[in-house]
């Protein structure tokens, strides 16, 4: 995900809820890594607290969405649909990947 679409999406204020209760805790990072993170966290004109936050928030979110998507398609496995749901499932599970993907 872009920069601007970070900023854009608001993924860097919807973090305010979570600010109101911070537990430190120490991670292990390779070394490129945390100088990514650092520049990236300088462009933003974020603390690095920030930027991990966002990221771990934004994984989260994904891995969640990823999670419903594949208890729904299981729960029609379970009950197969008809033909004319067949082909509404095909439009909406391309729509979802084609969304999935630009989220990567």
């Amino acid at each position: 995900m872009s920069l601007e679409s970070l900023l854009s999406l608001g993924s860097l204020n919807s973090l305010s809820a979570l600010n109101t209760l911070k537990v430190k805790t120490a991670i292990s990072l390779p070394e490129p890594l945390l100088h990514r993170a650092e520049t990236v966290a300088h462009e933003l004109k974020i603390s690095r607290s920030q930027l991990i936050a966002t990221a771990i928030d934004e994984f989260v979110k994904r891995y969640e969405r990823r999670a419903l998507i594949e208890a729904i398609n299981r729960a029609y496995e379970e009950d197969p649909p008809t033909t004319e749901e067949k082909e509404l499932l095909q439009g909406i599970r391309e729509k979802q990947r084609k969304l999935l993907e630009s989220e990567s």
